[in-house]
């Protein structure tokens, strides 16, 4: 099972990446660990990579502001990415919250039918 709680093995795994990988996306738990795994990687010698945390979440979200720290050409950029920035509307995390399976596979089913909402905009951004 899950120790249900955020270690450093958390950050390790994606800078252990055994397919050698030059390029990808890494989510943090938390946003002051941005910046050290932007440097462990490019230390590791990844070519282009974004490290990301949104609004609490360890990836990009619809529920606010996400902090990104790109790696490109060796240099280290940080800014701020929101939904509204690429034409998508805020969310609330109620709004994205799940259910059962069965709620889960419809909307699931739904937005791949084509229905806007807080799952379709989530998947775009």
């Amino acid at each position: 099972g899950e120790l249900g709680t955020r270690t450093i093995f958390n950050l390790l795994g994606p800078l252990s990446n055994p397919a050698g990988v030059s390029r990808q996306m890494v989510g943090v738990f938390l946003p002051e660990w941005i910046m050290p795994v932007a440097e462990a990687l490019k230390a590791l010698g990844t070519e282009h990579a974004w490290v990301v945390h949104g609004d609490g979440y360890d990836e990009i979200t619809t529920t606010g502001e996400t902090q990104v720290a790109e790696l490109a050409g060796g240099e280290i950029r940080t800014f701020a990415l929101t939904p509204e920035a690429v034409g998508l509307k805020r969310h609330t995390k109620d709004e994205l919250r799940g259910g059962d399976a069965a709620y889960n596979a419809k909307a699931l089913r739904d937005m791949l039918g084509g229905a806007a909402g807080a799952y379709r905009d989530t998947v775009l951004m």
